[in-house]
């Protein structure tokens, strides 16, 4: 597909901390590992507006493709890039209507960040 913009967005993003507790016995508490970072949670909320009385059928139908494949997507987005976030997996979508609002399709995009990996297979 072509580029797919999204002009009306509001992202929401969280991270959790890899952490593995173990318990011993006699010991108050837990003793805590630090593993690492865990992926990003994004929330992408917005819509797509028409003109008065004009559904956008196509840019509704098209952004449905998109999140319905089945691999990571690239996206452009200062707030996300400022994260260290350039792709996303989309884990599901809701395209939901308000009363009264025909000319405007509102959607939810949850999603996880992914990091491209490069794998060299050398003949060894």
């Amino acid at each position: 597909w072509e580029d797919f913009r999204l002009d009306d967005v509001l992202f929401s993003v969280s991270q959790s901390k890899k952490i593995i507790t173990t318990q011993i016995q006699g010991l108050n508490g837990t003793i805590k590992e630090y593993i690492g970072l865990d992926d990003f949670q994004i929330q992408i909320t917005g819509r797509i507006s028409g003109s008065y009385n004009v559904y956008e059928k196509e840019l509704v139908s098209q952004l449905k493709k998109i999140l319905s494949v089945g691999q990571p997507l690239a996206v452009t987005s200062w707030y996300l890039q400022n994260l260290d976030i350039t792709n996303i997996v989309v884990k599901d979508f809701n395209f939901g209507q308000n009363e009264g609002e025909y000319s405007t399709q509102y959607f939810t995009i949850n999603a996880i960040s992914d990091n491209v990996v490069n794998v060299l297979i050398t003949n060894a």
